[in-house]
């Protein structure tokens, strides 16, 4: 589980007063959620460390960290929002009533649904760094997802290739969109996981000489036009 040493060693130029933030948050964050587990037995800060470790790596600043430390104090442990407020101010209790209305919205599976879901969570998410918080907040969430009951997996893993890969995908998050469809699609679509999971490691070795070749090729033919230096690299996009 990331410490708050961890969290606050990610941030990108942070004032004193700006890791002060995410320290107290994360303290409160720990008392609040002390007898608070997982499915997976762990304790619930582990998921609030992550997420907010996460928003750290973004480069997003100490009061959405904050924010990401305590988005399911409210909802989960009835913590009085006039408590955050005070002891954190009216934007990180914003930024974390904003992130309780999206956990609100559920998928149900229609096409009309889900893009009126999308514009849904766009208009909710007045604030970009509402949606920034809950995209790692599912991020973290699919990581897990093993431990989650099996017959919950399947909507969650749904929802999150309708809904939040499309959100990531429209901010531009294209790393996260990735992990996001590769995780879930294991949930999603087991069947099909399975069967491109073994297509890719049959072909892997073709695919690789014929890259290599390819590199090769257009090295060589940049070379001839004196363009020297030349750096290639290639990767796979993705399972799906």
């Amino acid at each position: 589980m990331p410490g708050v040493k961890d969290i606050v060693g990610k941030m990108s130029n942070a004032s004193t007063e700006d890791k002060a933030l995410v320290e107290k948050a994360y303290a409160f964050a720990a008392e609040a959620h002390k007898d608070h587990k997982r499915f997976s037995g762990e304790p619930f800060l582990n998921h609030l460390a992550s997420t907010a470790e996460s928003l750290a790596e973004l480069g997003m600043g100490s009061k959405t960290i904050a924010a990401g430390l305590l988005h399911d104090t409210i909802e989960d442990m009835k913590v009085d929002p006039a408590t955050i407020e005070k002891e954190f101010g009216k934007e990180v209790l914003f930024l974390i009533e904003g992130v309780t209305k999206l956990g609100h919205l559920k998928y149900h599976g229609t096409e009309r649904h889900r893009e009126s879901l999308r514009k849904l969570l766009v208009a909710t998410g007045k604030d970009v760094r509402v949606l920034i918080i809950k995209l790692m907040d599912r991020l973290h969430n699919m990581r897990t997802l093993e431990y989650v009951p099996p017959e919950k997996r399947k909507r969650i893993a749904l929802e999150t290739l309708e809904i939040y890969a499309a959100i990531a995908h429209r901010l531009g998050m294209g790393v996260v969109r990735k992990e996001l469809e590769d995780l879930a699609f294991r949930y999603a679509y087991p069947t099909e996981f399975a069967e491109a999971q073994k297509l890719l490691t049959e072909k892997s070795k073709e695919t690789q000489v014929r890259l290599e070749l390819m590199t090769k090729d257009i090295t060589r033919e940049l070379m001839k036009d004196d363009i020297k230096n030349v750096t290639t690299d290639h990767r796979v996009k993705g399972l799906w």
